[in-house]
Parts: C-alpha cells; sequence; structure tokens
C-alpha cells in the first residue's frame, strides 16, 4: 500500500471532480456515479483549503528541521527524565513524536475515515468540489498512490452569467469574490494542462452535453471502469426532454470577450481579462495534451 498505511487498494485510487461553481459539476457527478465500482461524493465546503496549509506547515522545512532538531529528547520525555537546558540552544521547544510519514498517514486516514464511511473495500471512492486547485491537487497526490482528476471547464461567460444570477441574486456589486475564485481555478487549470500530468483530464461542458457518448468513452478510459449503460441513457434521455437549449460543443474559435462584456462586470475587468486568456490558452494546452495522451 502507499505510505506504508494499510487499506483496501482500492481505496488508493480515488477519483475527483475539480472545478469552479457552476460549471455543470452535477451532471459530471450524476454521470460519474454510473461508473462501476465507484462512488463519487457530492461537495464538503472546500475544508481541504484548510487542511492543505496545514499540511503545508507541519512538513515545511522549517517544522521539520526543528522537529527533527528536538528528537533526541523524545525518548527522554517519555521517561520522565530531567531534561537539561543549556542557554546556548534550543532542546525540547519544538519536541513531537511525529515525522513527516506520521503526518501523511494522520492527513490520508481522517480522509479515508470520511469519505469511505459504508463503502466495500472492493469500492473506489471519490468526490468532487468548487474550491479547489493545484494546492489541494497535489495534497490528494501526496497522500494517495492514483488519484485521478477531472478537470471540468465551461465558457467563462456561461459560468459568471450563472454565477450573477444563482450566487450573487443578480446584484453585480458582490461579484468580485465570485469573479476572482474563477480566475482561480482558470489558473490552476492551465498549469494543470502545462504540466503535462497524466493524472488529470479535461473535460468540457459543452461536449458532456452535446455528446455525451463520446464523453462517457473518455471518461471510462481515463478511470479504468465500465460505465452502467442503462443509468447513462436515463441521465442522458432526462436532459433531452428538458425545455433548455442545447449546448453546441466548444471549438477553437469561440471567442468569449464579448460575450462576457455583455455581463456589464466592468468592476472586475482585470479578473475578467485574464480569465478570458487563461480560457484561450487552456483551450491551446487540453487538445495537445489530449492527442498525446492518446498517442
Amino acid at each position: 500500500m502507499f505510505h506504508d498505511d494499510p487499506c483496501a487498494a482500492a481505496w488508493d485510487r480515488p477519483v475527483f471532480i475539480i472545478t469552479t461553481g457552476r460549471s455543470g459539476s452535477t451532471l459530471l457527478l450524476r454521470y460519474l456515479n454510473c461508473a462501476e465500482g465507484l462512488v463519487v461524493w457530492g461537495e464538503h465546503a472546500g475544508v481541504l483549503r484548510e487542511l492543505a496549509e496545514a499540511y503545508r506547515r507541519l512538513t515545511g522545512r522549517e517544522t521539520t528541521e526543528f522537529v527533527e532538531a528536538a528528537r533526541p529528547w523524545v525518548d527522554d520525555l517519555k521517561a520522565k527524565r530531567a531534561v537539561l537546558c543549556p542557554l546556548d540552544q534550543m532542546t525540547i521547544e519544538w519536541v513531537n513524536g511525529f515525522d513527516p510519514a506520521a503526518i501523511r498517514g494522520a492527513f490520508r486516514r481522517m480522509l479515508l475515515g470520511l469519505f469511505t464511511v459504508g463503502l466495500l473495500e472492493t469500492t473506489r471512492w471519490g468526490f468532487k468540489e468548487i474550491h479547489y486547485g493545484c494546492r489541494e491537487m497535489n495534497l490528494l497526490r501526496q497522500l494517495f498512490a492514483e488519484p485521478r482528476f477531472i478537470m471540468l471547464v465551461r465558457r467563462p461567460a456561461a459560468i459568471l452569467k450563472s454565477k450573477l444570477s444563482a450566487f450573487a441574486r443578480g446584484d453585480r456589486a458582490t461579484m468580485a469574490p465570485h469573479v476572482r475564485e474563477t480566475r482561480a481555478f482558470f489558473e490552476s487549470a492551465v498549469a494543470e494542462a502545462r504540466s503535462g500530468a497524466p493524472d488529470v483530464l479535461f473535460v468540457h461542458y459543452e461536449d458532456l452535453v452535446s455528446g455525451p457518448g463520446r464523453e462517457i468513452e473518455r471518461l471510462a478510459a481515463f478511470i479504468g471502469a465500465p460505465f452502467a449503460a442503462d443509468a447513462v441513457r436515463a441521465i442522458g434521455g432526462e436532459r433531452a426532454n428538458r425545455d433548455s437549449p442545447a449546448s453546441s460543443p466548444r471549438t477553437a474559435a469561440d471567442d468569449i470577450g464579448s460575450d462576457i462584456a455583455d455581463l456589464g462586470l466592468t468592476a472586475c475587468a482585470e479578473d475578467i481579462a485574464a480569465i478570458a486568456a487563461l480560457d484561450k490558452e487552456l483551450g491551446r494546452q487540453a487538445p495537445a495534451r489530449a492527442a498525446s495522451l492518446a498517442a
């Protein structure tokens, strides 16, 4: 197993949906739960943001060096022996029993305790979250042997329009934090695309809606699990019967600049310009990654 911490092999192969709000992640969540041997949970208030920071601080160089310098006194403390403190050096100020392996094990067990409740050891797990990016993904990479990340992307104009309606209730004056969070996601998506990490698959919401069969095939190949065809058809049929207009596939020719300008979010102009630029770069990076992975 990973980090010498016993657990089911299936639990070392989680699947995560990483995106921003109003990107269609619930649809992807529903489809992924059609995959055999996999349960993908919903959101959980983005608590890994704080956990990732705690992990960074606990495993950082300064903390590690101080704790290791005090390690010779661990046995003295446990044996209740007096610790003498010379004035010219540190002794037990940072004494602790943990080391980096123990920290990894503790964080790992906590996540497994939360997200494998009620699951068989043969069932893989995962979750979707709209508040995570590279930092949280890297934490999960350190804790689990074979994670899979699905980064769901949608046209920025559609994301921001939906956030303006659902999150800001039409109040443009309160949109700044939602725009910044959208920018942070696109920055993480571009960084992952540039890295070429083989554990990341990019899915465009528009493609998932317009051509679900093709996207399900990509997802099945990426996570290494077949999908229940009847369940997939039921979800697709439900969507087909809705009155909402269908989305067209993403193309390299998509120009979102004018669409975003129509939203009237002038106070967020700098962040919105950055989002538009990041989306265009992602459009260049993601096809190149897909081609390299298919080769």
